[in-house]
């Protein structure tokens, strides 16, 4: 077992790699995901099946990428965050081969469900590497590096999957992120030290539960537009699975438990798991209603809608070593509140005003300030979720918080599926323009306001303990 000390030690060598490789991981775990979105007629068109089943290359993907997510943190925790992110990664990379030469469509389907368990026992590891390697005068700039990163793959997946199928096929789209994987465990593999903060043996029932019900209700999300009682059923089943994991939380020694409760002792740590699954909601649904309004309501292609999206990236960038400085001087809150605020300005007017006539420029508008608020939001979330955890739970804190946030997703995603199909006239809605995506984009701006709700009693509280 290594001590604090040598962890400490082990914090100054060659970070700048360790956050290169770190992020190209959550890349492309992150843009596999949204990317694949754009990629249904695509893959619809070759293989010959319905819509609807093609659809399923992203519904497996997200399920299985839930599923995992908070027994993966404690297994870094007990088994070591290098090793586990490791080989999670290259099985990830061999099944994103594996989905760029699948000659069948269940089998793509079999590859998407690798690719989504593997990357979902990889993403907690990436925080927690951050925290015990990264020196803390690094941090601020490495959490936004990783927050930038989920602004870049996820409102710019969708582009990126566009080009590779004008340029050559959907299947481009997956070999092309296997080089890049290399490459990225090339320097993990050489800038992080083996580090093992040491957890005894996981409870067995407790980790088989906690990866159970993530999976029954998220797939109960999804079947919930098909079939309302199956998607009850689940649900259900689901909560019941939690209700008992839970209770055995609480009566386990604390060693051994998947979430451990002194976590949420930690204030600031569970202020920010309520804000991921708000965050989780609004931006996705957000994402799906935009693509909505851009390729139904104004008729534009995949290419031309993700083109649109470019300038959040851009500007996510170019905001980038701002919101760093502020992130390493202990302000994360207020960012966060900064970056809900705009989020819920903009999507509130596209809401209210955006239809199908409204000018280009001011679509990429709105677009640009989304890349500054999503700056401000992911990156100083992350930060400020980890930074009071000691670090034998910093893997149990990486997984909750991240599972937050995609679990808050799912209910984002259903949510759109709803309400994208409402319209003008649809009674309570009648005052929006005649769009599909104008419910789930107002919706999705109430969930923006309530989130500043959460930070600003989160900063209240904050600026409390420190008098």
């Amino acid at each position: 077992m290594i001590s604090v000390a040598t962890v400490e030690t082990e914090k100054t060598a060659r970070p700048v790699l360790l956050v290169v490789g770190v992020v190209t991981v959550f890349f492309l775990i992150l843009v596999d995901a949204s990317g694949t979105i754009a990629l249904r007629s695509a893959v619809s068109g070759y293989f010959g099946v319905g819509a609807d089943r093609a659809g399923l290359v992203y519904a497996c993907y997200f399920v299985a990428y839930a599923a995992p997510l908070l027994v993966a943190g404690r297994l870094g925790d007990r088994f070591g965050h290098r090793g586990v992110l490791l080989w999670s990664t290259a099985g990830f990379l061999l099944a994103t081969l594996g989905a760029s030469l699948a000659g069948t469509f269940p089998l793509l389907l079999v590859t998407r469900v690798v690719q989504g368990l593997l990357g979902g026992i990889a993403t907690p590891q990436l925080l927690s590497l951050l925290k015990l390697h990264v020196p803390a005068r690094l941090r601020g700039a490495a959490m936004t590096a990783h927050g930038v990163v989920v602004v870049i793959a996820f409102f710019g997946g969708p582009a990126f999957a566009g080009v590779s199928t004008v340029l050559a096929s959907w299947r481009l789209f997956y070999l092309g992120q296997v080089p890049l994987g290399l490459v990225a465990l090339v320097l993990i593999a050489a800038a992080s030290g083996r580090v093992r903060p040491g957890v005894a043996a996981l409870d067995s029932p407790s980790a088989v539960m906690s990866f159970v019900f993530p999976l029954v209700i998220c797939v109960g999300l999804l079947v919930g537009g098909a079939n309302l009682t199956v998607c009850l059923l689940l649900i259900a089943a689901g909560a019941v699975v939690l209700l008992v994991f839970l209770r055995r939380q609480r009566i386990l020694p604390a060693q051994t438990v998947i979430t451990p409760p002194r976590l949420f002792a930690v204030r600031d740590f569970s202020y920010a798991s309520v804000v991921a699954v708000q965050l989780g909601f609004a931006t996705t649904a957000m994402l799906a209603a935009v693509m909505q309004y851009l390729q139904a309501d104004r008729g534009l292609g995949e290419v031309e809608s993700g083109l649109i999206l470019t300038p959040m990236a851009v500007l996510a960038l170019l905001f980038a070593p701002v919101a760093a400085r502020q992130t390493s001087r202990d302000r994360e809150w207020y960012l966060v509140l900064a970056g809900f605020v705009l989020f819920a300005l903009c999507m509130g007017f596209l809401a209210l005003r955006g239809g199908p006539g409204t000018p280009i420029v001011v679509l990429l508008g709105l677009s640009a300030v989304c890349g500054i608020a999503s700056t401000c939001v992911f990156g100083a979330l992350s930060a400020v979720s980890i930074r009071e955890v000691e670090p034998s739970l910093s893997g149990a804190a990486s997984g909750l918080y991240n599972f937050g946030r995609q679990f808050g997703a799912a209910l984002g995603a259903s949510m759109t599926v709803v309400l994208t199909q409402l319209r003008r006239g649809d009674g309570f809605w009648s005052f929006l323009p005649g769009t599909h995506a104008g419910p789930a984009l107002l919706v999705s701006t109430a969930v923006m306001i309530t989130g500043a709700i959460t930070t600003a009693a989160a900063l209240r509280a904050q600026r409390a303990r420190r008098g």
